[in-house]
């Protein structure tokens, strides 16, 4: 006010006295709009209708952090009540676990929410081969996935084992295809005397193993030493295709010539 009178201070005094002073007093101060006894506890309830009104429009009682309605900072007060777990009334407590979805532990509800979406993508496509790009719902699904992978060692044996149990799951997805693609190379060339399959070639199971060639060839320097070493036990195996199928054509003609005497065979 103008004159500098401690308003505040004065009605805290009220409220804190509210046992001794006079029921007409009371009654004054009861009749003034918005009044309350307890202020902190009126705050309390306003903000819990607040997560209240969330959880029934999203089905949860987990805003994030930086959720805000009204201007009110409902993802910080939620932050400050898991917080604050010790200190918060029985009655508070269990008026917050009878909300859907409330977590005293955000982050695990979080990878939890998150593993049921890689198993619902797996359930409908049968298998975890997710591009790093995937969102489903909004939800970054194949960073999430990727980050699994990238912090094996720091996960909990539990969620390693419930990664592991979902269908084509592989901690390195990009070593496990380029060993079934050296299997089915080296079934090949068992089967034909030769590693060369057509670039066009897939195996009966789709797996585009003349691309796959093309590619160790391509990137030869990207190789490592003992992948090279394996490419080359293989039987007939050419990092130059092109070149060797010439010097193969060109002795298959130098044969002809020596038996004809003639480099010239009927096309």
């Amino acid at each position: 006010s103008k004159d500098r009178f401690a308003l505040g201070q004065w009605v805290g005094t009220q409220r804190k006295n509210k046992d001794t002073i006079s029921p007409e007093r009371k009654r004054l101060l009861e009749l003034l709009k918005g009044w309350s006894w307890d202020l902190l506890a009126e705050q309390w309830t306003e903000a819990f209708e607040r997560l209240k009104a969330y959880t029934k429009k999203n089905d949860h009682a987990r805003p994030p952090q930086r959720f805000s309605t009204d201007g009110f900072a409902l993802g910080q007060w939620v932050s400050r009540l898991r917080a604050s777990k010790d200190s918060i009334t029985p009655e508070r407590i269990e008026l917050l676990e009878k909300l859907k979805g409330w977590s005293w532990d955000q982050l695990s509800d979080e990878w939890n929410d998150a593993f049921e979406r890689v198993k619902a993508y797996v359930k409908k496509n049968g298998h975890t081969k997710i591009s790093s790009k995937k969102l489903t719902d909004g939800f970054p699904l194949g960073t999430w996935i990727l980050n699994q992978r990238r912090n094996k060692d720091t996960l909990t044996p539990e969620r390693r084992q419930l990664l592991q149990g979902l269908k084509g799951w592989s901690w390195d997805p990009f070593t496990d295809r380029w060993n079934k693609g050296y299997e089915l190379l080296k079934a090949y060339s068992k089967k034909t005397g030769d590693a060369r399959p057509p670039s066009d070639f897939k195996t009966p199971d789709g797996f585009p193993l003349g691309q796959w060639i093309n590619n160790q060839r391509h990137n030869k320097e990207k190789l490592t030493q003992h992948r090279i070493t394996l490419l080359e036990s293989l039987n007939d195996w050419s990092w130059k295709l092109f070149k060797d199928k010439w010097k193969e054509a060109f002795e298959r003609l130098k044969a002809f010539t020596k038996q004809t005497g003639s480099a010239r065979p009927i096309t």
